[in-house]
C-alpha cells in the first residue's frame, strides 16, 4: 500500500473521494468465480470487455506506435473505415483528427483535463457507466451533467430535446457545458 506522504497534494486530494468502482474491482477480483476452485464467487458483468479477440487484436495494435496519437496506419484506418464509411461527416475525417489512447477511462479523464476548466460539465445521457463519474470528476474537477431519457431510446434523435434541456439546465445553474460523451455500446445499455 503507498503511503500517502509519498504522493503529491494533488494526487492526495483525489483519493479522499470515495472511488466506487475501484472498490468493486477489488471486491470483484479478490472472489473471481471458478466452475471448479470457486463456484460462489463472483462473475464480473460490470466489464465492457470482449476478450475473444486479444490474441488477434494484439499482433495489429498494441505497441508505442509512430506518436502518441498512435499509429498512423490505426488512425488513418479508423478515419476512412469507420468514421467516413458509416457516419458520413459535413467534413472527411482524416487520420491526424484521431487520438488514440489505452481504455476509455484514460481517454475520458485525458480529454476532460485538456478542454475542461474545474467545474465545467460534460453531458451524458442516463443510465450511464459509473467510472465516468471517476473520470470527469476526480482530476478534472468538473461535473457530470446527466441527461436523463427515461423512456426515450439512446439510440434515437428523440434524445436530443432532452440533452438540450439539460445543457440549458446546466447553463442556467452556472454550469459552462463543454462536450459531452457518446458511448457505444452505451455501458449498461449494451
Amino acid at each position: 500500500m503507498v503511503v500517502k506522504s509519498t504522493l503529491s497534494l494533488r494526487a492526495q486530494d483525489n483519493l479522499q473521494g470515495s472511488n466506487v468502482m475501484l472498490d468493486g474491482v477489488i471486491k470483484v477480483n479478490s472472489n473471481k468465480f471458478d466452475a471448479k476452485s470457486n463456484p460462489s464467487g463472483i462473475i464480473n458483468l460490470g466489464v465492457a470487455e470482449n476478450q475473444l479477440m486479444t490474441k488477434e487484436l494484439a499482433e495489429i495494435l498494441f505497441g508505442y506506435g509512430e506518436s502518441p496519437s498512435g499509429s498512423k496506419i490505426l488512425r488513418k484506418h479508423f478515419a476512412n473505415n469507420i468514421f467516413n464509411r458509416y457516419f458520413n461527416p459535413h467534413e472527411p475525417v482524416h487520420g491526424e483528427h484521431i487520438v488514440l489512447a489505452a481504455g476509455c477511462s484514460a481517454i475520458v479523464d485525458n480529454f476532460t483535463f485538456s478542454v475542461c476548466d474545474p467545474g465545467d460539465g460534460i453531458l451524458i445521457t442516463t443510465p450511464y457507466y459509473g467510472g465516468f463519474n471517476t473520470d470527469i470528476m476526480v482530476k478534472s474537477k468538473c461535473k457530470v451533467i446527466p441527461a436523463h431519457l427515461g423512456e426515450i431510446s439512446a439510440f434515437g434523435v428523440e434524445q436530443i430535446e432532452v440533452m438540450q434541456q439539460a445543457v440549458d439546465k446546466a447553463t442556467h445553474e452556472g454550469t459552462r457545458v463543454r462536450a459531452f460523451v457518446i458511448s457505444n455500446p452505451h455501458n449498461p445499455l449494451g
